[in-house]
Parts: C-alpha cells; sequence; structure tokens
C-alpha cells in the first residue's frame, strides 16, 4: 500500500502545463489545509481537551490520528510531529487560520519544488531527501525553530496581558 501511495503521489504531482500544477495546487495544498485543519484540530483537538482536560494530550492524541488517517508507515512520526506544531499553532494562538495556512504553507512548498524540479529550474527532487542540501535543510530548521519560538512567545505574551 505504501508503493501504491507514494505512485499516486507521483502521479498528483506530475504537471503537464501550469493550469494542471494550479489544479495540484488546490487539490493538494488548499483543501487538504482547510478541511484537515478544521477536521483534526477544530472539532477533534478541541474535542479531546474537552474529555480529557489537558490540552498536550489532546494535541499529540490528535497528531497522531492525524498521521495514522493519511496509512503511510514510514511517514507516521514526522507527519505525526507536523500534525502536533500545528495542533500547538492552534492552542497558542486561538485562532484556526494559523494551523490552516501552516498546512497549505507546508504542502504547497512541496507541490511548487515538484513543478520546478519538472520544469528542470532545480536540481532537488522531494521524491529524493538526499537531493537536498544538508546546510540548506539545517537553515530552514533554524530558522523555523525560530519563527515557533516567535511566535509562541508573542501569544503567550499576549494570553498574559489580557489576564
Amino acid at each position: 500500500m505504501e508503493d501504491d501511495l507514494a505512485a499516486a503521489t507521483e502521479r498528483f504531482t506530475t504537471f503537464d502545463s501550469f493550469g494542471q500544477f494550479l489544479l495540484g495546487f488546490f487539490a493538494i495544498a488548499i483543501l487538504p489545509g482547510v478541511g484537515e485543519e478544521l477536521l483534526f484540530r477544530g472539532v477533534l483537538q478541541n474535542g479531546l481537551q474537552r474529555v480529557v482536560k489537558n490540552q498536550h494530550v489532546a494535541i499529540w492524541v490528535a497528531a497522531f490520528i492525524f498521521s495514522a488517517i493519511h496509512m503511510q508507515i514510514f511517514g507516521l512520526v514526522p507527519r505525526m510531529v507536523l500534525g502536533a506544531i500545528f495542533g500547538y499553532l492552534y492552542v497558542w494562538s486561538g485562532n484556526i487560520w494559523y494551523p490552516i495556512i501552516g498546512h497549505i504553507a507546508n504542502n504547497g512548498i512541496g507541490v511548487i519544488v515538484a513543478y520546478l524540479f519538472s520544469l528542470g529550474l532545480i536540481d532537488s527532487d522531494m521524491e529524493d531527501p538526499e537531493s537536498m542540501p544538508i546546510t540548506l535543510s539545517l537553515i530552514g530548521l533554524i530558522f523555523f525553530a525560530a519563527l515557533m519560538f516567535l511566535f509562541r512567545n508573542h501569544y503567550l505574551k499576549q494570553k498574559n496581558i489580557r489576564e
């Protein structure tokens, strides 16, 4: 099944025209970004929070279910961490639009990179992690961690001011 899902992903990220790219971007980035976040953060995480009374448990259980529903065992942990990041964005901000935008950005970057690769404009193939320069990956990780730290501190500071 993992191979079938990989083949389906390749079909969805192979573009013969800009129109196909736009359709792919809508189907892979925008629809899941909105739909999955409303379902997993807006409904499931909120429901779990009301039942277990612990935001961290609610975030991680929702993140696990979010990852498991994608049915890719090799991507289970990274996708679960991504789901938890979206969950914390939601809890810190109290606004569902932040995880929606983050989800669209995450999926959208992948679609854009696949399109640019198919045009021969870049050498990094999303399907081959070894083609991505490690320095670029580390810079991205540091940048992402700094943004998350700033985001968290900003919203926690705002909540403390209101209390």
